[in-house]
C-alpha cells in the first residue's frame, strides 16, 4: 500500500479557518449572518465553489446554519460545537481568552482529582494477572516523579508531567476517559507555551506527584485524589493564569 502525494492546503479549508476565527473571535455575532457565498467569493477573490466548500466545513463544525436562498447564519458556538474546536477557542487569533483558559484549568483540576481516585481504585482492586500490569505501570509513575525531581529545566518538567498524566489514565482503564485525555493532550500540546510558566522552579511542586504515587500503592482513592487535586488547583491559583 502506497501514500498519495501530498497536496497543499485546499482553498476551502484556508477559507473556513479564517472564518472560523472570525467567528470565535467575535466578529461576527451568534445570529448574525455572514455575507453572501457570492460576496464571500469577491473578498477571498476565490471561485464560489471553494466558498460553498469552506461553508459545508463551517456547518459540519456547527459554526453557521446554511439556509437556501439567504446568507449563513452564524450560530452560537458554545450551544452548537464540540471540543474539537476547542483549540481554536482558547487562543482566537494568537490573543489568549483568559476567561475560557481558566475554565480549562478549573476542569483539569477535577480530571487530574477524578484520574488519581479512579486509578488508586482500580490499583486496589487488580487480580494476580492483572497485578504485574499495574505494577509496571505503577514503577513507571514512580520512574516519572524521580525524574520531575532532577529536572533541569521547565520544558523537561512540562514533558514529564504529560507523560505522567497519561500513564495515570491509562491506570484508570476508563476508555472514555482516554479519550477525552487524548483531546485535552492535543489542545496542551498545540498550546504548550500557554502553560510553560506553571512549570518554572518557582511554581511546580512534584510532591504532590509522589504523594498520588504512594496513595495509588496502597489502593487509597481519597489520598490520590486530594493530591492531584492540590496540583491541579496550585495551577489555577496561580498569578500567571490570574495575569496571562
Amino acid at each position: 500500500m502506497s501514500f498519495e502525494p501530498i497536496k497543499r492546503l485546499r482553498l476551502g479549508e484556508q477559507i473556513a479557518s479564517a472564518i472560523r476565527d472570525a467567528i470565535i473571535s467575535g466578529r461576527y455575532a451568534a445570529g448574525s449572518l455572514l455575507p453572501s457565498e457570492r460576496d464571500l467569493a469577491e473578498q477571498f477573490s476565490v471561485a464560489r465553489t471553494s466558498v460553498r466548500e469552506a461553508l459545508h466545513r463551517l456547518e459540519a463544525w456547527g459554526l453557521v446554519e446554511l439556509r437556501h436562498g439567504a446568507a449563513p447564519k452564524v450560530q452560537d458556538f458554545l450551544a452548537s460545537v464540540g471540543i474539537q474546536l476547542l483549540p481554536h477557542l482558547i487562543a482566537p487569533g494568537g490573543k489568549l481568552d483568559a476567561t475560557l483558559f481558566a475554565d480549562l484549568m478549573q476542569l483539569r483540576a477535577g480530571l487530574l482529582a477524578w484520574v488519581a481516585g479512579q486509578a488508586a481504585s482500580r490499583f486496589g482492586e487488580a487480580s494476580t494477572d492483572e497485578g504485574t500490569k499495574r505494577n509496571d505501570a505503577l514503577a513507571d509513575l514512580r520512574s516519572l516523579v524521580d525524574k520531575l525531581e532532577t529536572a533541569a529545566s521547565a520544558q523537561s518538567r512540562q514533558a514529564l508531567d504529560l507523560e505522567f498524566f497519561m500513564t495515570l489514565i491509562g491506570l484508570t482503564e476508563n476508555r472514555v476517559m482516554i479519550l477525552i485525555a487524548n483531546a485535552v493532550s492535543r489542545l496542551y500540546r498545540a498550546h504548550q507555551k500557554l502553560f510553560a510558566s506553571l512549570y518554572e522552579d518557582a511554581l511546580f511542586d512534584p510532591r504532590h506527584h509522589r504523594r498520588v504515587v504512594e496513595a495509588i500503592a496502597l489502593g487509597e482513592r481519597a489520598e490520590a485524589a486530594s493530591a492531584m487535586e492540590a496540583f491541579g488547583l496550585s495551577a489555577l491559583n496561580s498569578e500567571v493564569l490570574r495575569c496571562p
